[in-house]
Formats: structure tokens, C-alpha cells, sequence
């Protein structure tokens, strides 16, 4: 048992190290003491499918607080307003780094063999998909008023990193018709050498403007 815990604590450490090499700490708006990124974590995990409430069909997990939960972060993060937008932006680019997807694999691997104790999964690590997720749940919320944040999307959509481009044609069209400006681009996407990314453009597109799409010849 003693040395099960000792190398949970060193797959946590080196997942410690990781983290704080590609984070740079910087301050983040707060509502009620709280920073947003916390209270997009908690709307985040109070949905049992996150992308639920951009298609008005939300459903809510107990695990997460429910319905409650979820709208007093939504209520949170519409007092934030603007203030939001740098911090979904670098949320929305988020990608995970060689190393940081190795000490994923090695700290689930662990888990899974029994050698990380259930008193330490909430030290688990988030992949990137997660941070986006809170960015296109961040952007959805605050509609009209994240407006200003769809020229710096726009120039995302040229990013080198494939999951970057993708990440942000899901983001853009969660915003729907407030995301118009960005419609040619995500039409050049849509001849992106990456399947994902050509996939999210063709759907972001369907949400933003459908007439585009049509004249594009996307079904």
C-alpha cells in the first residue's frame, strides 16, 4: 500500500511540474470571490452533455450540482461579461503538449492498475477538450456580448496546431449568428488539410449562417 501511494504522489508531482511549466499564472475576473474559470468549471460539470444547452436540449448530471448548479454559474459568468473574453480565448486554443499528454497516459495507466487511491482521481488531469468545452460553453452564454472576441477567433481558425483550428469552429459556431464575421474563413476551412477541422467548420457554418453552407454545397 505504502508503495502504491508513493507512486501515485510522484505521477502526481511530475503532473504538478507539467501544469505549472505550461501555465502561467495571470488574473482571471471574479464574481462573488470566485474566478471564472471556476464557475465555467462548475456549469461545465453541473451538464451531463456540455454542448447540451447550445442546442436548447439541456440535461443535467446529479454529480454536478443539476440544474441549480448550472444556472448560477451561467448567472456568474453573464455578470463577468466582457471581462470573460481574454480568458476564453486562451481557453479556446488550449492544446496539450507532448509531455503533458504522456503524464495523461501515464497517470490514467496508474489508475487503472489500482495504484492511484480514489482519495486522489480529483487530482485527476484535464485534456485540453475540456478547456475548450468550457470556452464554447463561456462564448454560448454570453451571446451578443462576445462579439468582440470574433476577429481573434477568426485568425485562430490559421493556426498550425489542427486541434486549435477545430477547437475554434466549434467555439465560433456555438456563437451562432453573432460569429457572421468569421463565415469566410470557416468557408476557406472547410478545405482544411485536417478532417476534424474541415468537419467543425462545415457544422459551425450550419449554425452560423445555413445559406453559406447551402451555396457551399455542405449537407
Amino acid at each position: 500500500m505504502r508503495k502504491r501511494v508513493q507512486i501515485a504522489l510522484a505521477v502526481l508531482l511530475v503532473g504538478a511540474g507539467v501544469i505549472a511549466w505550461q501555465v502561467q499564472p495571470e488574473r482571471e475576473p471574479l464574481y462573488q470571490g470566485k474566478g471564472l474559470s471556476v464557475w465555467l468549471k462548475q456549469y461545465y460539470d453541473a451538464l451531463e452533455n456540455p454542448e447540451s444547452p447550445m442546442t436548447c436540449g439541456a440535461t443535467y448530471a446529479g454529480t454536478g450540482g443539476g440544474e441549480a448548479s448550472a444556472k448560477q454559474a451561467q448567472a456568474a459568468i453573464l455578470e463577468i461579461g466582457t471581462n470573460a473574453l481574454p480568458v476564453l480565448l486562451r481557453m479556446a486554443e488550449a492544446h496539450d503538449s507532448a509531455l503533458k499528454q504522456k503524464w495523461m497516459v501515464l497517470y490514467y495507466r496508474f489508475q487503472g492498475a489500482g495504484y492511484i487511491p480514489w482519495s486522489l482521481v480529483r487530482f485527476s488531469p484535464r485534456g485540453a477538450e475540456v478547456f475548450q468545452g468550457m470556452a464554447a460553453l463561456g462564448l454560448y452564454t454570453l451571446g451578443s456580448s462576445a462579439k468582440p472576441a470574433v476577429p481573434a477567433l477568426t485568425r485562430l481558425l490559421g493556426d498550425n496546431n489542427p486541434d486549435v483550428r477545430a477547437s475554434i469552429a466549434r467555439a465560433l459556431g456555438f456563437m451562432g449568428d453573432v460569429a457572421q464575421d468569421a463565415v469566410a474563413t470557416l468557408l476557406k476551412c472547410l478545405r482544411d488539410k485536417d478532417a476534424d477541422t474541415r468537419l467543425a467548420a462545415a457544422e459551425a457554418l450550419k449554425r452560423i449562417d445555413p445559406e453559406a453552407v447551402a451555396k457551399a454545397g455542405v449537407k
